[in-house]
């Protein structure tokens, strides 16, 4: 690593940053995000459950993410999910995203909250394998049903938050997660994944591609084609962008890094990416805000476009460094990281 990018600096920024993370918790302890002037107040609860799902593999930001994870617990809805904050609807993308943030801060949890979880996700799955948002309950939500038909649809980002959340506790025998992981690896266009709710193929892709390397479904060569493709839709300042394709961005930039990794890249981009996250942290230790949100979804229908606080950026961005960080470590003199304790496999 050069001077910018050395080990020193990047445990400064991961303290500053899971510093900063933990101030920006509300008055109930969670994380909230993508609020509105027109008066929305936004998400908590999903926002609360992507960042600590994010950030609850740093040692140091463990202990947060765990009291998020257990008032979440505490907020479960009777049908065993959770949905975008306190009041709306459950979802599968939410619940997927608060049952990674148990794993993720290793939350054991009871099983008579696992176990009606588990179901409340697989109940989201369609015929071909691919998750929805929201099922049949959810179509009194909206309006106008032709506009946000990606809601009711399968989409690859909520199948492989879906997928990733069934293969932390379920069995890897449950045909469940075979049919998903044959939908999601379809679902690239050719070699990346398109996002229904984010500009580019960052966020889509990491996801994917973490999911179906944990369930061994990613090959050598598809691995290194889709590293190939994520590297032609780089930046020439080193970063990935969003909505606008003339500048790299630290949430775009920091979900590519994590994919790289993911995929065993080892070339030098890694380290162009990781001093541009570095270079973007302000110096009360939060990033740039950048996590571009579509709203309904799907560029042809004109969405509006929601830029998070910063929670949803710094989460990815201290993932990202702190990977990078021991990716590195771990090439130059090879150890056994302590990992989150992992819940026995159940059948749902």
């Amino acid at each position: 690593m050069s001077t910018s990018t050395s080990a020193s600096a990047i445990d400064a920024a991961l303290a500053r940053g899971v510093a900063w993370l933990a101030d920006a918790r509300g008055p109930a302890g969670l994380w909230r995000d993508y609020s509105r002037p027109d008066g929305s107040a936004g998400s908590t609860v999903w926002a609360s459950g992507f960042v600590a799902a994010h950030v609850g593999r740093i040692p140091a930001a463990r202990p947060v993410a765990a009291a998020v994870v257990d008032r979440l617990v505490a907020g479960r809805r009777p049908r065993g999910g959770w949905g975008y904050d306190e009041s709306l609807l459950e979802d599968c993308d939410s619940t997927a995203w608060v049952l990674l943030a148990a794993e993720a801060a290793a939350v054991r949890l009871p099983r008579e909250v696992l176990i009606p979880s588990l179901r409340f996700v697989l109940r989201h799955q369609g015929d071909a394998g691919g998750f929805v948002t929201y099922g049949p309950e959810g179509l009194h939500l909206f309006g106008d049903i032709a506009e946000r038909a990606g809601w009711f649809t399968p989409q690859p980002c909520v199948t492989a938050a879906a997928l990733a959340a069934l293969a932390a506790y379920a069995p890897s025998t449950l045909p469940e997660l075979g049919r998903a992981a044959d939908w999601l690896a379809s679902a690239a266009a050719p070699a990346l994944w398109p996002a229904y709710w984010w500009y580019g193929p960052t966020y889509a892709t990491y996801l994917s591609v973490r999911a179906l390397r944990r369930l061994g479904r990613l090959s050598p060569a598809r691995a290194e084609s889709i590293a190939a493709a994520l590297l032609r839709e780089r930046n020439t300042d080193g970063g990935w962008s969003g909505m606008h394709a003339d500048r790299g961005l630290p949430f775009t930039t920091a979900l590519a890094l994590l994919a790289l990794l993911e995929l065993g890249h080892t070339g030098p981009e890694l380290e162009a990416a990781a001093a541009l996250l570095l270079e973007s942290q302000a110096p009360g230790g939060s990033f740039g805000a950048s996590a571009e949100l579509l709203v309904p979804g799907g560029v042809s229908a004109d969405p509006m476009t929601l830029l998070d606080r910063g929670c949803f950026t710094a989460a990815c961005v201290l993932h990202a460094l702190h990977d990078y960080r021991t990716a590195i470590a771990r090439r130059s003199a090879p150890s056994h990281e302590e990992s989150p304790c992992r819940s026995q496999p159940l059948h749902p």
